[in-house]
């Protein structure tokens, strides 16, 4: 079971479970559970306009139609089941065999989530963290001779309603199956700090459906907090850019995907720098990279273009200040601590300046800092991507400011 707090391992996906990629609608600020849910569980059937993690494309049609059939189970003409109906549902996927638990399932799936008692909330939930337990543990999920298939669709149905419960146990539980769905992914970006600490054990073992899905999530959670105004702290933050940094230049090829998904998720326009570095590093991997050439050209540095357009010379900078904290705020030692200090420092002093309508000072302080971050790079203290961040974020304030 994830807890708040705790990291949790990463899982390998049921044979027969897909991630649907390639769709991303634009994130909003409004969410309503039932229908991020049903997107969910639902965009597996667009498969034209869709990736796959899976080699075979029947095997995503099949996931994808078992997941979609899921709320076509039948119910009574008001729409409702009778409250003896639903307890023994609920005990079936407590303790029935694999079969007993998946019509159990598509039962319950039918049925209005508002109308589901607490009860079968907390099963379903207890339910899809025995499966992830087992998956991390590398226990098998059903008894033997039980088809590895029906395995598979069951986890994904079970998956499908537990999102459709939007409540904070439920997003901890999906946790582990953010390579499921898009959805399920910023349904998941929703717990902040949670979130982040139990991502980022994924990207450490360097799995490919891993790396593309966690990296977009933690677009996701960064876009989430500065739109609502729920809280991430400082520490994440650093967290979050360390692996966006670390994967922006990895010349891993899922790594290039996953920043394709990150950037366009995080709608934070001190991001459009590093974008602009995406793209260049990708043009230099051949084939590789076109994806990520031209979804970096045509799609994200266009919308990252526009919002830094959209914002004021004060909102860029206090923008910019944040960057340079979550740069400096992954225990800073060294000559990175040294640069950290200045950067601090002279960041704060010239945005008091502009503050009070000094420009000048502010102009002369921001190329101070932009001759700071160069000497960083050269010295070793930062890296090429954060180099490319922070210069690039000095540089769309010093446009903004008279000569």
């Amino acid at each position: 079971m994830v807890t708040e707090g705790a990291t949790s391992p990463a899982v390998d996906l049921p044979r027969g479970t897909v991630r649907v990629a390639g769709e991303r609608d634009a994130p909003t600020t409004t969410v309503d559970h039932r229908q991020q849910a049903w997107y969910s569980v639902t965009a597996g059937i667009r498969l034209a306009n869709s990736g796959c993690f899976v080699s075979s494309v029947v095997r995503c049609v099949v996931a994808a139609l078992a997941v979609g059939l899921l709320f076509l189970a039948p119910v009574r003409a008001d729409g409702q089941a009778g409250a003896d109906s639903v307890t023994a549902w609920t005990a079936r996927v407590q303790s029935g065999s694999l079969v007993d638990r998946a019509n159990a399932l598509r039962k319950i799936g039918a049925i209005p989530t508002p109308a589901l008692p607490t009860e079968t909330h907390r099963v379903l939930i207890a339910e899809l963290n025995r499966l992830h337990q087992a998956l991390q543990s590398g226990l098998p999920l059903g008894a033997p001779g039980e088809d590895a298939e029906v395995i598979g669709d069951y986890y994904m149905d079970l998956v499908g309603v537990v999102a459709t419960l939007g409540t904070r146990e439920a997003k901890l539980a999906l946790v582990p199956a953010v390579a499921v769905s898009v959805g399920i992914a910023q349904d998941v970006a929703q717990l902040g700090d949670t979130a982040v600490a139990v991502l980022l054990p994924l990207l450490q073992r360097r799995n490919s459906d891993d790396a593309m899905v966690v990296l977009e999530t933690l677009g996701h959670v960064w876009f989430w907090a500065d739109s609502t105004g729920s809280p991430l702290s400082d520490r994440s933050r650093a967290q979050v850019l360390a692996a966006l940094t670390t994967a922006a230049t990895s010349g891993i090829h899922d790594d290039m995907l996953g920043m394709q998904g990150a950037l366009m998720a995080v709608r934070d326009p001190g991001f459009l720098p590093l974008a602009q570095r995406v793209r260049e590093f990708a043009a230099t991997r051949g084939v590789l990279g076109h994806s990520t050439d031209y979804t970096m050209e045509h799609e994200v540095i266009p919308q990252l273009t526009t919002l830094a357009a959209s914002r004021s010379t004060a909102s860029l900078v206090k923008g910019f200040a944040r960057m340079v904290t979550a740069v400096c705020g992954n225990d800073a030692a060294g000559r990175r601590k040294g640069a950290c200090q200045s950067l601090t420092n002279d960041v704060a002093a010239a945005s008091d300046h502009l503050a009070n309508g000094r420009t000048i000072p502010a102009r002369n302080g921001f190329e101070s800092i932009g001759q700071t971050i160069d000497h960083a790079y050269a010295d070793g203290a930062v890296t090429d991507a954060e180099h490319a961040l922070l210069a690039g974020n000095v540089t769309m304030i010093l446009k903004r400011l008279p000569p």
